[in-house]
């Protein structure tokens, strides 16, 4: 939840219905979750007038890596001494709003580094405070997209290069990691120009026994 300095002055967070210790103050107050959503580091931030916070705030945000979650909720005045490079790193968390943060507004927002945000709120200096709420579900869901991508990544050399597994079957692949014929695994680590190797020098053995196949027939006619 978040109230800017005309609207109650605060800065709290709930997770799994028990409020996160933190003594917040003016500025931004950040809670870092872990990838099971559970606290991994809180800090809070003055951005307020003549407050020295954006350049440790950028700092924290810009060396989380791609897929962390952060949740932020200004207090008082998040906005005066908030630098362009601050409201930059914040939106690397896929804000969209941190732009029109205004003197004592209301903000929150909780964020995925390097993917849209879950959901982000404003509220300008008067308008009440805001409350932002999301299940557990989120989580999984990043967790999940993260699994794809491996998967997908697994078998794109063997769906794009071998003619023995198709698009299809790949995309059946099962929870052991073989494909649905049991030829391929994910822990046999094979490159594309490996494989691309492999059927190049087959196609031209065949080729070699073709043409020798062809000047044996040619002698032969020549001998009768």
């Amino acid at each position: 939840r978040s109230a800017g300095g005309a609207d109650g002055n605060y800065a709290d967070f709930s997770l799994n219905g028990q409020q996160v210790e933190l003594s917040s103050g003016r500025g931004f107050s950040i809670v870092i979750l872990t990838a099971d959503g559970d606290v991994q580091s809180k800090h809070v931030y003055d951005t307020g007038f003549e407050g020295e916070g954006s350049g440790p705030l950028a700092s924290l945000l810009n060396g989380l890596p791609d897929g962390t979650a952060v949740l932020i909720a200004a207090m008082d005045d998040a906005s005066d001494s908030l630098t362009p490079e601050a409201r930059s790193s914040i939106q690397m968390l896929g804000a969209t709003k941190i732009s029109s943060l205004s003197y004592r507004d209301s903000y929150a927002l909780i964020g995925i580094k390097g993917q849209s945000a879950v959901a982000e709120a404003h509220s300008s200096a008067g308008g009440g405070p805001i409350e932002l709420k999301s299940n557990a579900v989120w989580m999984s869901s990043c967790q999940e997209q993260a699994t794809q991508a491996s998967t997908s990544a697994s078998f794109s050399s063997l769906s794009s290069t071998s003619p023995g597994v198709s698009s299809s079957e790949a995309a059946q692949t099962s929870s052991t990691g073989l494909a649905v014929d049991g030829t391929f695994s994910t822990s046999q680590q094979v490159s594309s120009s490996e494989i691309g190797w492999s059927f190049e020098f087959i196609d031209g053995c065949v080729g070699y026994a073709n043409v020798f196949r062809n000047a044996l027939a040619l002698a032969l006619l020549c001998m009768m």
